[in-house]
């Protein structure tokens, strides 16, 4: 017993010796400092400021974005029939000021004037409508659970790629289609909410669709904007 403390005496002591041999102990490591220079112009990041809508004009705030909501309704009017005019006419004139576009569509946009949003053809096929008041507007949303509106959602988005995926003229697509005006929230209603489920499987459509565009969603919905952000988008 003797001999194990003598033993463990002597290791303690050479321990001790090592570390302090020098005199001294070694220096705390030392971390990188990063001096930032104020700086009074612009910073040019990607997508940075204010986004006005299509056809407005700002001559002080100079802006390389804008931005256009389209309703369902104007898109495909008849079933598997779009008119792409709206698109092209501008996104064509904010390319000429060298300008991008981001966008985005929308099945419910309260104060659109419209009794409801989605293709005539697709609520006499029986997608069934349901009312909402919201902001001092009335209207008809429809049933996002529907297996009806869910195809034809992904019909839609599929043309919608195919013509227009990657296009260099867009910066982003918003991912929309749920929700009032496309905000994947129905504020004050929650009635119509729309399952998890069905939510995922609109969310699946963009991202089907757009493999090579950028896609950004609104953060009312928490489980869209976790499921996009797990997906690569913004």
């Amino acid at each position: 017993m003797k001999k194990l403390c003598m033993y463990g005496l002597i290791a303690a002591i050479l321990l001790f010796g090592a570390a302090c041999s020098d005199g001294s102990t070694a220096p705390p490591e030392e971390k990188p400092a990063v001096i930032l220079e104020e700086i009074d112009e612009v910073l040019p990041n990607p997508f940075k400021g204010f986004v006005p809508w299509v056809g407005s004009v700002n001559t002080i705030y100079q802006t390389k974005l804008q931005y256009k909501t389209y309703e369902w309704r104007d898109v495909e009017s008849q079933e598997g029939i779009f008119d792409w005019s709206a698109f092209e006419q501008n996104w064509g004139n904010i390319a000429l000021t060298g300008r991008r576009v981001g966008f985005r569509i929308s099945a419910v946009t309260p104060g659109s004037g419209n009794a409801y949003d989605i293709p005539d053809w697709l609520a006499a096929k029986g997608v069934a409508l349901r009312g909402y008041s919201i902001d001092g507007h009335q209207g008809l949303a429809p049933d996002w659970d529907d297996p009806l509106f869910l195809e034809a959602h992904r019909n839609l988005l599929l043309a919608l790629g195919a013509r227009y995926d990657g296009d260099p003229r867009i910066a982003w697509i918003d991912i929309g289609s749920y929700g009032f005006w496309g905000e994947w929230h129905v504020y004050l209603n929650d009635t119509l909410a729309a399952s998890q489920a069905s939510k995922q499987i609109i969310l699946e459509h963009y991202f089907e669709a757009f493999p090579n565009t950028p896609k950004v969603i609104a953060f009312d919905d928490d489980f869209a904007t976790a499921y996009v952000a797990a997906h690569g988008g913004g």
